[in-house]
């Protein structure tokens, strides 16, 4: 009788999912051919949805290479319509940000769980996007 019981409770428990695991990715980062000042900020994007922000540092200090470590989040799908991270197969961009702005030419399938060392490079002028608006005057 006592099973029974144990038995009963025991199904009637919610069953709750893990959130996936994050990628983490990490390496030097040049632009066009320089390492680039402690502090730049790198952002990691899938799609239109920032990821993640991460600074480097240099080492050593004043003249060495440039790295950065990055913690890419997974969408959780225990909550449709809300998006938290990447999806499995996800594309994810590297941004190199001021004074730099400019993306970079490396990018990351998205898994969770995985550790990716990615040496971000970005030659200005080779992916720059521009955005163009209509000026209207009136005389």
């Amino acid at each position: 009788m006592l099973v029974s019981i144990a038995l009963v409770l025991c199904a009637w428990s919610p069953a709750f999912a893990l959130p996936p695991l994050p990628h983490y990715v990490s390496g030097t980062v040049t632009v066009d051919g320089s390492s680039v000042s402690d502090g730049t900020v790198i952002t990691a994007w899938a799609d239109t949805t920032q990821l993640a922000t991460t600074t480097t540092l240099t080492n050593p200090p004043g003249g060495g290479a440039s790295y950065y470590a990055i913690s890419l989040p997974g969408d959780d799908s225990e909550t449709p319509g809300v998006i938290e991270g990447a999806t499995p197969g996800s594309i994810v961009r590297f941004y190199v940000g001021a004074p730099y702005r400019i993306w970079a030419e490396q990018q990351v399938t998205w898994q969770s769980g995985t550790l990716t060392t990615i040496h971000l490079t970005a030659t200005p002028g080779a992916s720059e996007t521009r955005l163009y608006c209509p000026v209207i005057s009136r005389p």
